[in-house]
């Protein structure tokens, strides 16, 4: 437990805890680090200050891989056996070159509806509720999402998406509340709802191969320009 001073280490090794791994209320820095079996939040900080990971591997967090009050950033790193990854309460989520398999609750959530949730290179597959949740907006690049038991991705406000290989939902698959979904070579797939779904944005989208819809493969209420377009077994009117 740290208070007023930052945290930067490297080479952790921590497993069968009790307690978080880390609790601060500053910064903190981990690299190169293994975390498993830990009977709590994994890495708490109380304030509003960054967590930053850089190849660091979380195997068994009972509550959160990270809660935060500011920015989490993950890169090069491997969170599974979770209840819940990456949670931030008044900052951005940033998930690079990294994966989350395996969390009973959210994958990645980002709560403020000022900040973004960032996936780039990234795969986040087995959630027991939304895979990737954000009350601003989403931007992701380059990913696969799977086996979400609700939404793939939903942004109450913005999603950009580029090369998103996204399956397996009971739920829609991406979302936007008010604001737009615009993406680039989408790849969708067992998807339980609709394959896109806009409450009152537009949708613009080139490149999309959907297939084994269980409604529309794009539901929308603003404008939508739509190209190279190949869709296959929906079950809509």
């Amino acid at each position: 437990r740290l208070t007023g001073t930052d945290l930067e280490g490297s080479g952790l090794n921590a497993s069968d805890l009790g307690k978080q791994v880390v609790y601060s209320n500053r910064s903190v820095t981990l690299s190169e680090s293994s975390i498993g079996n830990i009977n709590d939040t994994c890495i708490y900080v109380s304030e509003q200050y960054p967590v930053a990971l850089d190849d660091v591997t979380m195997d068994g967090c009972a509550a959160y891989a990270v809660y935060g009050r500011g920015d989490i950033a993950a890169a090069n790193s491997v969170i599974k056996n979770v209840e819940r990854g990456l949670y931030s309460t008044y900052g951005d989520v940033v998930f690079d070159a990294s994966t989350l398999q395996d969390a009973a609750y959210y994958g990645l959530y980002v709560a403020d509806s000022s900040k973004t949730l960032t996936l780039s290179g990234s795969t986040v597959e087995g959630v027991g509720y939304n895979c990737v949740y954000s009350r601003g907006s989403i931007v992701t690049s380059d990913s696969t999402v799977s086996n979400c038991t609700g939404w793939g991705l939903y942004a109450t406000y913005a999603v950009t998406a580029d090369n998103l290989v996204l399956s397996d939902t009971t739920g829609n698959g991406i979302g936007a509340y008010y604001e737009d979904v615009n993406a680039t070579n989408l790849e969708l797939s067992n998807i339980g709802g609709s394959g896109l779904y806009l409450y009152k944005g537009d949708v613009n989208i080139d490149g999309l191969v959907a297939s084994i819809l269980g409604s529309r493969a794009v539901y929308g209420r603003g404008s939508a320009v739509l190209k190279n377009l190949d869709v296959s077994d929906t079950n809509s009117d």
